[in-house]
């Protein structure tokens, strides 16, 4: 099969490609990494508390909005790194 028979081609194609591309990286930065990282270093708390004040950023900003606007839209996460900084503060200071 050629490969160019194997990339999306329209929208609903794309978007769940999108999707699943955005599944593995979620994965990978909350679940491989710190797995690596605690393999090298050794496990303990502090390690484990590093990796989970990203979970709450972006509950914070993506999920909590759609649930807050009643609509799933891409405006959260267009908006991501504009509130990044206020929503890392507001994550870092929930696991102190």
């Amino acid at each position: 099969m050629a490969f160019s028979l194997k990339l999306p081609r329209n929208r609903y194609e794309f978007s769940r490609f999108i999707l699943i591309i955005l599944i593995i990286s979620v994965i990978s930065v909350n679940l491989i990494a710190p797995l690596v990282t605690c393999f090298e270093v050794g496990f303990s708390w502090r390690t484990w508390q590093q990796t989970l004040t990203v979970l709450p950023m972006i509950w914070v900003v993506v999920v909590a909005s759609w649930i807050g606007t009643r609509t799933i839209s891409w405006l959260p996460v267009q908006q991501f790194f504009y509130k990044w900084p206020r929503n890392f503060s507001i994550s870092l200071l929930k696991w102190r």
